[in-house]
């Protein structure tokens, strides 16, 4: 694949991270606006990106798809799986970890904590890594289940995500808790669970219940179909 112009990155990642953006928020101050306009229109026109009925810009399901997939530092596409863990931390106030996910795709979703896992990186090194980076805690995480999720699209079952997840628990971080530009972190009564979660990721009842242990499956692969993409 060719290489992405800078402004196009530019678009794509601020976009990855709201669930739309006016015309003066997408483009930098310094940037005058026919040069940023022709790299956005070029966008719309490969259907990444479309502007909807509140005159603001957003990405499409294959936008989505794409800017979720990019890889930023590298400034190449990732087509492999997604490698990534989980995080299920829990307090001695019978509270467990959630966040509403602040990032495409599903975008507003709510569930437990991810983090991709980097090349070279040993897996309990990324959930030690991702959780302080994301929560600002430090907690000992240990492996309970590895799942292989393939995501579909509900209507036109085309594939969506392709992703492997360690999932981890933590049991009773050390820190203060802080929210960052893709979740919003918040500690939960499990006995409150079902009353908070209203919108939860899709795989949020599998690994719930795995870290709850009423599902003690090491490994399991699982087709799942969404709507919320």
């Amino acid at each position: 694949m060719k290489e992405i112009h800078e402004i196009k990155i530019h678009i794509l990642k601020t976009l990855l991270f709201s669930s739309s953006k006016k015309f003066s928020e997408l483009k930098p101050k310094d940037m005058e606006s026919a040069q940023f306009m022709f790299h956005l229109k070029d966008l719309m026109l490969e259907g990444l990106v479309i502007k909807n009925d509140k005159n603001c810009y957003e990405l499409t399901e294959l936008g989505k798809s794409f800017a979720n997939k990019y890889d930023y530092d590298s400034t190449n596409p990732n087509t492999q799986a997604k490698h990534s863990v989980v995080i299920c931390a829990f307090n001695n106030q019978n509270e467990i970890l959630l966040y509403t996910r602040l990032k495409n795709p599903f975008y507003g979703c709510q569930g437990f904590m991810t983090g991709k896992v980097q090349y070279g990186e040993k897996i309990i090194d990324t959930a030690k890594r991702e959780f302080v980076e994301e929560t600002g805690l430090v907690g000992n995480p240990k492996i309970k289940a590895i799942r292989h999720f393939k995501v579909y699209d509900k209507t036109s079952k085309k594939l969506l995500e392709d992703k492997v997840m360690y999932i981890h628990t933590i049991e009773n971080p050390v820190g203060k808790l802080n929210s960052n530009n893709e979740g919003d972190f918040y500690w939960v009564k499990l006995s409150e669970i079902l009353k908070v979660i209203n919108n939860p990721l899709e795989e949020f009842e599998e690994i719930f219940n795995i870290v709850i242990e009423k599902d003690k499956e090491w490994f399991k692969e699982i087709d799942q179909f969404t709507s919320k993409f």
